[in-house]
């Protein structure tokens, strides 16, 4: 509300300082012109008096010649007073002034203007509501009414009112709105592993969480635009798993893992997770080589354990690319810990500890959240690990600064 009272008064002001010249200055000119007609007239109608009273005008010539200034003075001063069509453009300057403010609020609102203004208040509203620990469901619905009317009134040229809309139509249970507006995104963004991912979660939602054929596909798909994509990596380990596929599944949610915060609660869901799938593929596990590391953390480095460090296990070619074959992401606070080192570690496809025979085992705590080392990070490292068909066991303990 105060938006609009503020702009109200802008436009106000606004109209004081195209109309207030107009009527001032042109009051002023209209009297300075009809006093400047009057002394002329009177001036002439003196000498006319002075030529009658000298004899050199005679009593019919005067009586005519002051009549002709009288009728003269009466038409220039009606018309110095306000011609026509002077009035005519002041009526006229008047109303453009008053229907400009109104026209200006129409563009505004028929180009989405207001919508937008609208949408952003929605926003912070139920933020703030969230932050505030209050029920923020009828604001969310406001909102996806807003975007609804605002999409109505025009695209957006980048997608994120419509995908905002659509996380919401997914979030009210709206899955099939929710498919509609990701199949117009993808039309626009075909190449775009967000909204690819996001359109197989609400096909795969629409479908009652049936992991149908036009899923699969679509969620491939985003995988293949990004390695890295989190939800298509969640819904295809779903899907793994579901078909009996332990390994695949495996395969998806380790790699996913890697990418979370350890204390998340995502992260603590892909956990279970891949705790099922363990226990389902049994005592073999995921099929390949394996390395179970005990990583421990040394007495003369524990005073420099960064704050919200990350511990990673990998294992490394020994004669091969610097790119990890299998990579753990854990929680430094776990340890003295236990982890197997898997092909379902994998960082990329064909990458992994089968495509190699002997690897080194690098245990590294880093506060940047990345693999690579950087100055200030822990590590340990082993000797060279043949690998073989049984699983390698060694321990590993932390005990260097870089």
């Amino acid at each position: 509300m105060s938006f609009f009272i503020g702009a109200a008064l802008l436009c106000l002001l606004a109209m004081l300082f195209v109309l207030a010249p107009w009527f001032l200055h042109r009051g002023q000119g209209v009297a300075n012109r009809r006093d400047a007609i009057i002394a002329i007239a009177k001036a002439r109608l003196l000498e006319l008096d002075n030529e009658l009273a000298a004899g050199s005008l005679n009593e019919v010539d005067y009586r005519q010649l002051k009549l002709e200034q009288e009728r003269r003075l009466l038409q220039e001063a009606d018309v110095a007073a306000l011609p026509n069509d002077t009035r005519r453009g002041r009526v006229l300057l008047t109303v453009f002034a008053s229907l400009l403010p109104l026209l200006a609020a129409a563009a505004y609102f028929h180009f989405g203007g207001w919508s937008d203004w609208r949408i952003q208040t929605l926003m912070k509203q139920s933020e703030s509501e969230m932050q505030a620990g209050v029920e923020a469901r009828p604001t969310l619905d406001k909102l996806r009414k807003a975007l609804q009317q605002r999409l109505d009134q025009r695209d957006d040229d980048d997608g994120r009112r419509r995908f905002m809309l659509a996380r919401l139509d997914t979030e009210f249970g709206r899955y099939s709105e929710a498919v509609a507006q990701y199949a117009v995104l993808l039309k626009k963004f075909p190449e775009d592993a967000s909204f690819t991912a996001q359109y197989a979660q609400a096909l795969y939602l629409a479908a009652n969480r049936q992991t149908t054929p036009e899923v699969l596909a679509v969620a491939q798909r985003a995988l293949a635009l990004d390695p890295n994509q989190s939800t298509a990596l969640g819904l295809l380990g779903v899907a793994a798993f579901e078909s009996g596929d332990f390994a695949q599944a495996l395969l998806h949610w380790r790699h996913l893992l890697r990418m979370l915060p350890p204390d998340s609660a995502n992260a603590a869901m892909i956990q279970g997770g891949i705790k099922q799938a363990e226990q389902a593929l049994g005592s073999a596990g995921y099929p390949g080589p394996k390395v179970v590391v005990s990583v421990s953390l040394a007495h003369s480095v524990a005073d420099a354990l960064p704050n919200g460090g990350v511990l990673f296990v990998f294992a490394k070619a020994v004669n091969g690319p610097a790119m990890p074959l299998a990579v753990a992401r854990l929680d430094p606070s776990s340890l003295p810990l236990e982890v197997t080192l898997d092909n379902s570690m994998a960082m990329a496809p064909g990458l992994d500890l089968s495509s190699t025979k002997q690897v080194q085992i690098f245990a590294r705590i880093t506060a940047s959240g990345q693999v690579r080392g950087e100055p200030g990070d822990l590590e340990g490292s082993s000797a060279t690990v043949d690998l073989t068909d049984s699983a390698q066991k060694l321990s590993l303990s932390i005990d260097r600064k870089l």
